[in-house]
């Protein structure tokens, strides 16, 4: 702490410390004229060129630059108080971040730190209002492009929007939110899929002077990114992307696309997953759907829901559908005593009939297959049935070599050791050592090492015990010979 209360910095009288980073430290301040102010010391010369085009700049010192002070709180304790923000907030506050964005980018400079933790919410008018902070990340345009603003914005909206941040998952826009209507949520999709050119172009697709139809590219890194499943990826390629890639070929031999695909197993093998980064190597209109995004608190309307997004994933085909948790959404019917409930299953059977010839393709996901109604799994309707597995060693191995990719890691790194000493471990659970390691790394300032590798691993114990990995075959090998008992009936006529 550079001053203590009572000091003067220049002719700014110190009342408390704010914040306090690795370089810069913020504090509040009295000037001359007896109003408050931000007073942040050891700024960079950077931030003493962006600091102007803010309408919070007060002026700038030898080493610090004066900001009004806003009377608030920071949008991330206000999420965790409130843990969303209403629609009326989410534009006013995302329209005054980018016209100020739009100054800074118009002096050749990003942001670059974008987040809910710098944007402050000032409460002292009378209508709330969100004002960036954080300069000290910013740097010239030519070395980080504005679209990195525009995405962080994009994530800003999704927390405030859903409570969360975002993943590389596209949102279905189902309808019953206070927060988004269908344009927004093709805003917000469209800003995480950096598809937006400028901040005042997002500016006017808030304000609807022009239109945002639902995005279609999903980034990522596809097939590549998923290490094993090789019998789940060539046939996601060769029966599905081949054929939408070559639709009028396909026809010619009379061929559509599959209607949908199950993907079952223990938790944490990554069939969420493999579904995303399919949608990725497909490049289409990517929905990701969980059980709550159709629940109403209407009689029939989660039907509806789910009758809406069908026609919508329609209309944009192709699509691609991915529902997690399945069972939870079409459980058997033998066990459901609310009629409600059993119009939901009778209406997912009707929207899967076949809705692969409109380019519609599900990947829906379970751990608990037996739980699912059986006619939804009936050829024509949910076409494969594919187990996940635990990853076998090879497939270990890559997870391993995956999850170090991206992060600074000494170059003796031995992943057939790691593989070879981890069978039984989810996915997740590789992911997991991987990610203690990097803690620890990271806790010390130096590169991911073998020994903390090592360390991680002797902590950490696989999340499934025999039992229940013994369980999980016994549901596969009921499912496969159900499967070949079908098979064989329909030989003949």
């Amino acid at each position: 702490m550079r001053y203590q209360k009572g000091d003067y910095i220049d002719s700014y009288k110190v009342l408390l410390l704010l914040k306090s980073g690795s370089r810069t430290e913020t504090y509040r301040v009295r000037g001359e004229d007896g109003l408050l102010y931000a007073l942040k010391v050891g700024v960079n010369d950077i931030e003493k060129a962006v600091a102007p085009s803010l309408e919070t700049y007060i002026e700038t010192g030898n080493d610090y630059v004066v900001y009004r002070y806003i009377s608030g709180e920071g949008l991330d304790s206000k999420l965790k108080r409130e843990l969303k923000c209403s629609a009326a907030d989410l534009k006013r506050y995302t329209i005054n971040l980018l016209r100020q964005l739009s100054k800074i980018h118009k002096r050749g400079y990003t942001h670059a730190a974008i987040s809910v933790e710098n944007i402050m919410i000032d409460l002292a008018c009378g209508q709330s209002d969100a004002w960036l902070i954080g300069l000290s990340s910013a740097t010239k345009s030519d070395q980080t492009p504005i679209s990195t603003d525009l995405h962080a914005i994009g994530s800003v909206m999704h927390y405030m929007a859903f409570g969360e941040p975002p993943t590389n998952r596209i949102r279905a826009y189902n309808g019953g939110s206070n927060s988004v209507d269908s344009h927004l949520q093709n805003i917000i999709n469209k800003a995480l899929t950096l598809e937006f050119a400028s901040a005042e172009e997002m500016i006017d697709a808030i304000e609807g002077r022009i239109e945002v139809k639902p995005t279609s590219r999903v980034l990522g890194d596809g097939f590549a990114a998923v290490a094993g499943m090789e019998d789940i990826k060539i046939r996601l390629q060769e029966d599905v992307i081949d054929i939408l890639a070559d639709r009028e070929g396909a026809k010619q031999y009379g061929i559509d696309i599959p209607n949908g695909m199950l993907l079952y197993g223990p938790p944490g093998c990554g069939k969420t997953f493999i579904a995303e980064k399919f949608a990725e190597q497909a490049g289409y209109n990517y929905i990701y759907i969980k059980a709550s995004d159709l629940a109403s608190i209407y009689i029939h309307g989660s039907q509806e829901k789910i009758g809406a997004l069908f026609d919508n994933a329609r209309k944009h085909a192709p699509t691609i559908l991915c529902f997690d948790e399945f069972d939870a959404l079409v459980p058997r019917r033998d066990n459901i005593n609310n009629s409600s409930h059993s119009g939901e299953v009778n209406e997912f059977l009707s929207q899967l009939n076949n809705c692969g010839k409109d380019g519609v393709f599900v990947i829906a996901s379970t751990n608990r297959p037996d739980m699912i109604d059986p006619a939804i799994l009936r050829t024509g309707r949910i076409d494969y049935m594919v187990y996940v597995p635990l990853p076998d060693t090879k497939a270990r191995a890559e997870i391993f070599r995956l999850a170090l990719k991206n992060k600074p890691s000494e170059s003796n790194i031995d992943c057939k050791y790691l593989a070879d000493n981890t069978e039984g471990y989810l996915a997740s659970d590789l992911t997991a050592i991987v990610n203690e390691a990097a803690r620890a790394a990271f806790r010390q300032k130096v590169k991911i090492s073998m020994s903390m590798l090592k360390t991680a691993l002797s902590s950490r114990k696989p999340s499934l015990t025999k039992d229940d990995v013994a369980q999980y075959d016994n549901i596969r090998q009921k499912f496969e010979s159900q499967k070949q008992e079908e098979e064989r009936r329909k030989i003949g006529f």
